[in-house]
């Protein structure tokens, strides 16, 4: 892969790069119980892995438009970020 399809994968939403797989996710809410399933979701984007759907309350519908759009880190960074407010 060269260095501009890269970085044109990294621009586009998983969905349009990753085949999706026989499973769906449903994401719960809970404040820091969110900074897991970042780590898992994280996880499934490094490995390809992508739900055929994907549904969330609160914290968990924020970790879930990050993982359908495939940016890696976005929530957690969120949660890191504004903890304190």
């Amino acid at each position: 892969m060269g260095v501009d399809e890269a970085a044109q994968r990294k621009a586009d939403p998983a969905w349009m790069h990753f085949r999706t797989q026989p499973f769906q996710l449903v994401l719960e809410g809970g404040a820091m119980r969110g900074m897991f399933t970042c780590g898992v979701l994280d996880f499934f984007l490094d490995h390809g892995l992508l739900a055929e759907s994907v549904v969330g309350v609160s914290v968990g519908a924020s970790c879930g438009f990050s993982y359908a759009a495939g940016i890696a880190g976005q929530t957690a960074k969120m949660i890191v970020s504004y903890r304190n407010d």
